[in-house]
């Protein structure tokens, strides 16, 4: 089994998401002796203890769920320790991440560069569970280590940014840094010379490079910052003003399942098939607000279309005997 595939059936299993097939294949290649090359970055003792326990919680709730055990209980329970999670979906990364490995197992590099000739917004699930919402022709480079979470970003990007005191969060847009714990925001970088940092939920501080605080937003709140007047100002925003980019994409009344489907498999860089050709006809309207994983998002379709997802390797594959409301 490929190590993307084993990443998304831990994803799914940890979200809820994962159909008991899936949990299944899941069990079975830890029995199957481990020969697949999968490598969990070590994480602090705080962060893995918290994780084996929500990993064993839903093991636990699995078996206690088949009345039959087939197989002992302990080998089961130490697949967490064998998998040495770094998140909870460590190295799910819907993509075409470029993805390097230090001499210290403890850090952790990698890129994305989002597609400029495509009109959807791109979705990135990065180690340590934060989310990412590209727009096209933008790019990271991110940088995990003991102490830090850090990203350079050229272009536009929105970020869910997972809570870690250890770890802060650090976005460097130019000549501005944003440092945050916890919180969801965006940064627009137009050629590094005018930037702008607006928050949706939580507090952050916007830095200039010798880390001098420029400017502390609450919910709300975004700074305008030109390099070439020197200039930064902040101002109060109506909710959802310069955000309605991150949902552009998930936005729709009416449309096929099939046209959707391309959409999401061009946002997600994830294949999308249909079993039952007539699904494709299901018309669907729905409202996402731009951060929900793949998974999350074509449950919700599915369940809309009375339809089901089967994974199939690194492939969606959509199930069903069709819809009540069709294209004609």
């Amino acid at each position: 089994m490929e190590s993307k595939r084993i990443h998304l059936l831990v994803d799914k299993f940890l979200s809820n998401t994962a159909t008991q097939a899936e949990k299944d294949e899941l069990n079975q290649w830890y029995l199957d002796a481990h020969q697949e090359d999968v490598e969990w970055l070590q994480t602090d003792a705080d962060e893995e203890q918290a994780l084996e326990r929500r990993l064993l919680e839903r093991l636990r709730s699995h078996i206690d769920a088949e009345e039959t055990a087939v197989r002992p209980q302990s080998r089961i329970f130490s697949m967490v320790t064998a998998l040495r999670i770094t998140a909870v979906a460590a190295c799910l990364l819907i993509g075409l991440f470029v993805f390097y490995r230090t001499s210290s197992r403890s850090e952790m590099q990698l890129s994305y560069n989002a597609p400029a000739d495509q009109t959807e917004n791109t979705f990135v699930l990065l180690p340590d569970s934060s989310r990412v919402i590209l727009r096209s022709g933008s790019k990271i480079q991110y940088t995990y280590t003991d102490s830090l979470r850090e990203i350079y970003l050229t272009g536009n990007g929105f970020f869910e940014v997972t809570k870690n005191k250890k770890r802060p969060f650090l976005v460097h847009a130019g000549d501005l840094t944003t440092r945050v714990l916890g919180t969801s925001f965006s940064v627009e970088s137009d050629a590094d010379r005018h930037i702008k940092v607006a928050v949706k939920t939580g507090r952050v501080a916007v830095q200039s490079r010798n880390q001098q605080t420029l400017a502390v937003l609450n919910p709300n709140q975004a700074i305008d910052y030109d390099k070439g007047q020197n200039s930064i100002q902040k101002r109060d925003i109506v909710p959802g003003e310069q955000l309605n980019w991150v949902n552009m994409d998930m936005r729709f009344t009416d449309v096929p399942f099939g046209k959707l489907a391309g959409t999401l498999t061009r946002r997600y860089q994830t294949e999308i098939t249909f079993e039952n050709e007539n699904l494709k006809n299901c018309l669907l309207t729905g409202y996402f607000e731009g951060t929900e994983s793949l998974p999350e998002v074509l449950d919700i379709l599915a369940k809309t279309a009375g339809a089901a997802v089967r994974w199939d390797a690194n492939k969606a594959v959509l199930t069903g005997s069709g819809c009540p409301k069709q294209t004609l």
